[in-house]
């Protein structure tokens, strides 16, 4: 498999050195995907750019959608981050995730 990469993957391994996956399956029987996920802190992060519109994701069916998403993945083992989109590219987000995987002793 190819690894994708955008402005948000280049940010953390720049800022970060740590690994990041873009559009990663945390359950091998179910479709749903995570915008992005961080192995080294088991750290699932989502773009939440729907609310905005009201489509797809901003629509009932897909906040319910989305809720059955982050219950599974929560009880699964890994942690969720959810950001707007105005938010992902921008150094408060990696605040956050430094300060995440300080709490966790990781860095």
């Amino acid at each position: 498999m190819e690894k994708s990469s955008d402005m948000f993957t280049k940010l953390i391994e720049s800022q970060l050195k740590i690994e990041i996956i873009k559009e990663y399956r945390f359950c091998p029987n179910r479709r749903f995907l995570a915008d992005y996920y961080i192995p080294s802190l088991r750290l699932l992060i989502e773009q939440e750019g729907g609310i905005f519109t009201g489509q797809a994701h901003g629509s009932v069916t897909g906040i319910m959608r989305d809720i059955e998403k982050y219950n599974l993945a929560t009880t699964m083992g890994y942690s969720i981050l959810r950001f707007i989109p105005h938010d992902l590219v921008s150094m408060k987000t990696i605040e956050m995730i430094k300060e995440f995987a300080k709490n966790r002793g990781k860095i």
